[in-house]
């Protein structure tokens, strides 16, 4: 009989009560009128067939491994971080500067200039380093104590550039693959709390970056009801306390990341019944590929979060349904793998998983890039006396 480990069960469903509160909540509104039944069994079929083979996937063994001497790691990681960092500024500082350091429209005028070779090396080794890390710290002896500071001042440079680029979900990323290790029963309420004020405060930073909008009530009361909110607007009780309170920023926090949480699969039931799929598209599962992709966009509604399983039925149509047992096997044999690096590497296939009814988990926030960092530095095994 298969045993499924209260972790597993945990990232299988507390994403759904965490989705069904966010439609309990008086301060959204949410349209019905395209979710209809048709919708919701192909909704349920798929993330049903994913959970099925993420479950599946977890007893999958593979006994792949390369044995290294921990002194041989250290130095393969710091060869890695190197390069990774001195990418990071060449593409930064010389090839795409941006006029203003601090101005997130700038860093997205700069990015107009299309990928290199350093900006692809980066954001593939950042996080085989980050994990490579996550591996060798727990082993004693000295071999580390010189090679902390330059890691933390490397990654340091990495999560400020991420921020500044005004990629919220990509730092949370790498803030799991460093710190989820100190997250407990004991202070999730904190990390949870904070990050919710923390993610709105850093969402009407880039939108005033992005727009010039001095006004923040202006702000605040606009992005309440637009956009990704079309489908999840703010309620009428919500709009009359932000109008007579002097807490609107929290307000706007916890409105805004029930929104993000809700939205995806009413913007999923909208393509659903409006807009037939009619093109084979990788890209929108993972965004890279759309450098070497020739499609042309056909969505309505861009740039919005549609669920994994709304992003891969725009990806493949009919064939989502082989996509998400694919994903879900992938992920349940990388959630297994990842406890051979970190609870930090763990935490981030969690985070992949755990964020799939909501958005793009797999290809979005370039997370794909440290899933695959996850299955490398799994393969490596330390040689040391002081590893067992």
């Amino acid at each position: 009989m298969m045993l499924i480990k209260k972790d597993v069960l945990c990232v299988i469903i507390l994403p759904w009560v965490v989705f069904h509160l966010s439609l309990l909540l008086p301060i959204i509104s949410p349209e019905y009128e395209h979710v209809n039944f048709e919708y919701s069994l192909f909704f349920f079929v798929l993330f049903f067939i994913f959970y099925a083979f993420f479950i599946f996937g977890l007893q999958v063994k593979s006994k792949k491994a390369i044995c290294l001497e921990v002194d041989s790691v250290v130095k393969i990681f710091l060869f890695i971080l190197i390069i990774a960092l001195v990418s990071r500024v060449l593409d930064r500082f010389l090839i795409r500067a941006p006029s203003n350091y601090f101005s997130i429209s700038s860093y997205r005028v700069s990015r107009e200039a299309g990928s290199n070779i350093f900006s692809i090396l980066s954001v593939i080794l950042f996080p085989v380093a980050i994990f490579l890390y996550n591996k060798i710290r727990t082993v004693p002896g000295k071999m580390l104590s010189a090679v902390n500071v330059f890691f933390f001042f490397s990654i340091s440079f990495f999560l400020f550039d991420v921020v500044l680029s005004g990629s919220r979900g990509t730092a949370l990323v790498v803030f799991v693959s460093l710190f989820f290790d100190k997250i407990n029963k004991k202070n999730i309420i904190f990390f949870g709390s904070a990050f919710v004020v923390v993610s709105g405060v850093f969402f009407i930073f880039r939108f005033q970056s992005l727009t010039e909008v001095e006004s923040i009530s202006k702000t605040l009361l606009y992005l309440s009801s637009v956009g990704y909110s079309d489908f999840v607007p703010a309620s009428d009780f919500f709009m009359s306390m932000m109008q007579e309170s002097d807490f609107r920023l929290l307000y706007f926090s916890v409105v805004q990341i029930t929104q993000y949480i809700a939205h995806g699969f009413f913007e999923f039931a909208y393509v659903y019944n409006t807009q037939p799929i009619v093109q084979f598209d990788p890209s929108r599962l993972i965004p890279q590929l759309s450098k070497i992709s020739s499609f042309n966009s056909y969505l309505e509604r861009e740039n919005l979060y549609y669920t994994l399983m709304g992003t891969l039925y725009i990806s493949f149509g009919a064939f989502s349904i082989f996509a998400s047992a694919i994903i879900g096997l992938g992920l349940g044999f990388l959630y297994k793998r990842s406890v051979l690096i970190s609870k930090n590497a763990k935490g981030v296939v969690f985070l992949s998983v755990f964020m799939a009814p909501f958005v793009n988990g797999v290809g979005g926030y370039d997370i794909h890039f440290f899933l695959l960092a996850i299955y490398i530095v799994s393969v490596v095994r330390l040689k040391n006396k002081y590893v067992q």
